[in-house]
This record gives C-alpha cells, sequence and structure tokens, in this order.
C-alpha cells in the first residue's frame, strides 16, 4: 500500500512540473507574439533582438526546470523505497 502511496504522490509531482511548465511555455508564447507585433512597428525594431532573447531564456529556463523537476521528483520517490 505504501508503494501506492508513493507512486501516486511521484506522479502528482510530475504533473504539478508539467503544469508549471505549461504555465512557462504560455508566457514565452505570449512573449513571442508580443515581439512578433513590436517587431511590425518601425520605433519598436530595434527591441526585438532584446526580446528574442528573453524569450529564449524562458524556454531554456523552462525545460531545465522541468528536467530538475522530475530528477528530483525520481530520487525522492527512489529514495522512499
Amino acid at each position: 500500500m505504501k508503494k501506492l502511496e508513493m507512486l501516486g504522490e511521484y506522479l502528482a509531482h510530475v504533473l504539478m512540473g508539467i503544469a508549471f511548465f505549461l504555465m512557462l511555455a504560455l508566457a514565452s508564447l505570449f512573449l513571442s507574439l508580443v515581439t512578433h507585433w513590436v517587431g511590425t512597428l518601425d520605433a519598436g525594431k530595434h527591441l526585438v533582438p532584446y526580446l528574442e532573447t528573453i524569450e529564449m531564456l524562458i524556454m531554456i529556463g523552462d525545460c531545465v526546470f522541468v528536467v530538475w523537476w522530475l530528477i528530483f521528483s525520481t530520487w525522492k520517490a527512489c529514495k522512499q523505497i
């Protein structure tokens, strides 16, 4: 029975990590749309490289966070076995 509880906790951790990933991915998508919109304006063309850099940092950070979250959750579950 304890293993089922541990499996449930592990799955909850994984699902929470996926939820955080989706939230940050949506933020990056929104920033991508803003970057595209700003790029169409003459006054905003100089901002596009900075916004693209911020967008890439958010996506890279998001991927690193999800990988860390999965490793941490797996380590915690294996430790309880």
